[in-house]
């Protein structure tokens, strides 16, 4: 028997998501919609990785000439203040659109919001999974059947707490209920 809801073998999942990720299966199957669960639960450490990876992408690694060395807890000096080192980078991702959340809890260095505090990854948490990310995956059909699905599954609609399309990330980010 064919799953249309599936997870790469790294997926590292808590009870909350499993759950959700279980629920969801029969409606993907119904309908034979295929989908790949991508990432779940997250280590600051990976999440840095997610970082470095966009850096390169985006080639701004002729900007931080140094970002290969980084580690989560790594700081430098900013005028004076301490900042994580790779904290400039992830703020200019989020300029140019990345949606990613930082490995720590930091401020935002650049403008437009200048300053906001923004939270780790809800991924680091265990509250939240990504569908999608795939060279093959059509985030839009995605994002549009998972909240469809939300709304006529009395679980679902309760545990599922943000469904965000990251078009840049190519997938659906699914923040579930502790």
């Amino acid at each position: 028997m064919q799953e249309y809801l599936t997870e790469l073998p790294t997926v590292v999942w808590t009870p909350q998501t499993f759950k959700v990720f279980e629920v969801m299966q029969p409606y993907f199957e119904e309908v034979k919609f295929s989908a790949l669960v991508t990432s779940a639960k997250r280590l600051p450490f990976e999440q840095l990785s997610i970082i470095k990876y966009y850096i390169r992408k985006l080639k701004l690694n002729f900007q931080f000439l140094n970002f290969t060395t980084w580690q989560v807890d790594s700081k430098e000096s900013l005028k004076e203040t301490l900042i994580y080192c790779w904290q400039m980078a992830w703020s200019i991702l989020l300029d140019k659109g990345i949606i990613i959340s930082p490995c720590l809890k930091c401020k935002k260095l650049t403008e437009p919001n200048k300053n906001k505090i923004y939270n780790q990854s809800p991924h680091i948490m265990g509250n939240a999974f990504d569908i999608g990310g795939g060279l093959d995956s059509n985030p839009q059909r995605e994002f549009d059947f998972i909240n469809d699905i939300q709304q006529k599954d009395k679980f679902l609609k309760e545990h599922i707490i943000q469904i965000l399309l990251e078009r840049s990330n190519n997938c659906v980010h699914i923040g579930v209920k502790v």
